[in-house]
């Protein structure tokens, strides 16, 4: 018997990556230079199941050039578009230092880890990251634990379209290129042939249990009260940590939201939190920002006359002050024109067309397209630029075609923000 013919492979066929999942695997990656390949897949009632390899570019800084290296990792995705998960991880533990990093890095952050209740070999072998922690616990039942303790070499992370399988990354193969100016590296964590069976033979054993139960979903949403936004939102919360703090501070409320639609412009009385999500930043940090670029620029002012124009630190010290300042009045365009939206822009119904990642990325978060079509003739549509966890929410709201609302910039009605993407809805499904 072939590898082809194994009964493992039943019902898979060579193919794509399939556009609602493919959104799915994007974003769980989170990378702008994704790629899948090698991919096979099979349909049935539930959804679809996919295996296949993923690469993508990583960069970090050598002494005197950029360093580069391409990480291709075998993966195998769950797709269950009519489903609704908590999304966390489960992420398995290496070493005695590893452990307790990982265990002070948690508490630091805030982020809640649990325990499950007598299942010692279980909780010794891998670490759960999660802030929903009663929806969780409902979906790990005996069959993925025992599977899960048997296996040990995984990583798990359940999203809410599905589950997605791959092996703790350890020993890979690399091959190493170098040019004058950058220093490239394969990180190669793909299995194949015999192995590849033996992967997805381990990937069924461990996400069956829930990926092949349709009300997985709906007993994870029974456990608590409320959404599994909520539920993370009083978990961190309480927790304390900088995730805690964070969200207090962003977390953008339903009342908020309404105020917000209802408010006739201008409006002056915006809450905190839009405030800060909308201005996209600190004035703290832009104040600092202005502050360094006229000091910079005074002090080599000031040097230059003294040196009667001779050569000296002065002129360092003047283009400095020159490019913060270019960077200062880039970043209060940016911020005076979202705030003339939020204060001025009329509101526009409609409802989500297309969710299209960009080239762009800020803070290593890809940006992406949210156009919204509006709902009466004749208006020009919309377009929201923002992360991909509201490129998440935005996703789900096309799919189930909800209606939703933008504000338009008064100048340019092309052009809009989605405050819904910064609700407390949009940060978890």
């Amino acid at each position: 018997m072939g590898l082809d013919d194994h009964p493992v492979l039943d019902g898979f066929s060579r193919g794509e990556v399939p556009k609602q999942a493919l959104a799915e695997l994007e974003a769980a990656f989170g990378e702008h230079d994704i790629a899948f390949d090698d991919v096979i897949v099979r349909t049935h009632a539930l959804g679809t199941d996919i295996v296949g390899d993923a690469s993508w570019t990583e960069f970090n800084d050598g002494d005197s050039r950029t360093v580069s290296r391409r990480v291709r990792r075998t993966f195998m995705f769950f797709h269950r578009p009519e489903t609704t998960l908590p999304e966390f991880s489960i992420q398995a533990k290496r070493g005695v230092a590893g452990r307790f990093l990982m265990g002070i890095t948690a508490k630091l952050v805030g982020m809640p880890t649990f325990e499950l209740e007598d299942e010692p070999a279980f909780n010794d072998k891998f670490t759960v990251v999660t802030a929903n922690p009663e929806s969780v616990r409902v979906l790990l039942v005996r069959d993925m634990v025992d599977a899960m303790v048997r296996i040990e070499n995984l990583n798990l992370a359940f999203l809410a379209r599905g589950l997605l399988f791959t092996r703790h990354p350890g020993v890979y193969r690399t091959t190493r290129t170098n040019d004058i100016r950058v220093s490239g590296q394969q990180q190669d964590e793909r299995v194949d042939g015999k192995d590849r069976l033996h992967f997805i033979e381990d990937a069924v054993a461990v996400c069956s249990p829930v990926a092949d139960d349709p009300d997985a979903g709906r007993r994870a949403a029974d456990a608590v009260e409320g959404t599994y936004a909520e539920e993370a939102f009083e978990n961190l919360t309480e927790q304390g940590g900088l995730a805690g703090q964070s969200l207090k501070k962003m977390v953008v409320t339903p009342d908020m939201l309404a105020h917000l639609e209802r408010h006739p412009v201008p409006r002056l009385d915006v809450p905190g939190p839009v405030r800060r999500r909308a201005w996209a930043g600190t004035t703290f940090l832009l104040i600092l920002l202005g502050v360094f670029s006229i000091i910079s620029l005074s002090v080599g002012t000031f040097l230059g006359l003294g040196a009667g124009g001779s050569n000296g630190p002065w002129w360092v010290l003047l283009l400095v002050g020159l490019v913060l300042l270019v960077v200062f009045g880039l970043v209060m365009r940016h911020r005076l024109g979202r705030k003339r939206i939020v204060t001025h822009g009329r509101i526009v119904h409609g409802r989500i067309s297309s969710v299209e990642k960009t080239n762009t990325s800020v803070n290593d978060d890809v940006i992406h397209k949210i156009t919204v079509q509006p709902q009466a003739a004749g208006e020009e549509t919309v377009v929201a630029k923002m992360g991909s966890q509201p490129a998440k929410a935005a996703r789900r709201m096309m799919e189930s075609n909800q209606p939703t609302w933008v504000l338009v910039d008064p100048k340019k009605p092309g052009r809009g923000l989605w405050p819904h993407g910064w609700t407390l809805e949009a940060m978890s499904d």
